[in-house]
């Protein structure tokens, strides 16, 4: 089953699941502890009132190396770039290169937290508008680097009933 990866367990990324959730998608949170997934998980399963069919679409990875099944991959961490370049550089290694991966991130260009990545080509902004279980909006933004077939097609098959606004000019 496909499924959409969440990496973050604030509220952001409840409520980013949530809208997945909502969309008929399978979703998984991964986060630095099983624990802290697993509540951000329930969260989002409850903002769509969908818990009975909800839990059969989601779960957790426990390793970070099962990406066969990943469609998406959305990145909702804190706000430290030096925190968002260490995870893009894990990524880069682990998830395979044909899965694009997004970063919710408002405070740093996309070009910037993928410096020096190999498969720069496919990380591009994401940013979801608050509520994101409610607001159905989603600003994919290109750095300098990603191709316009990763950020446009791959991505509009995962992000069902949400209107995309696109950015080319990104690093201001």
């Amino acid at each position: 089953m496909n499924y959409v990866a969440v990496i973050g367990t604030g509220t952001m990324a409840a409520g980013i699941a949530a809208g997945f959730i909502e969309a008929g998608l399978a979703v998984t949170i991964l986060g630095r502890s099983a624990d802290k997934a697993k509540a951000c998980l329930d969260v989002a399963i409850g903002l769509v009132q969908a818990e009975g069919n909800a839990k059969h679409r989601c779960g957790l990875i426990d390793q970070w190396n099962d990406w066969d099944d990943c469609i998406w991959v959305v990145e909702t961490i804190a706000e430290d770039l030096a925190l968002k370049q260490a995870l893009f550089r894990s990524l880069d290694e682990r998830v395979p290169a044909h899965i694009p991966i997004g970063s919710n991130s408002s405070a740093y260009p996309i070009s910037k937290i993928a410096e020096g990545l190999k498969t720069a080509e496919r990380m591009m902004g994401a940013h979801y508008f608050m509520p994101a279980e409610v607001v159905p909006l989603v600003e994919i933004v290109m750095g300098e680097k990603t191709e316009l077939n990763m950020s446009v097609s791959s991505i509009s098959r995962s992000i069902r009933n949400r209107f995309l606004l696109r950015k080319i000019f990104l690093d201001f």
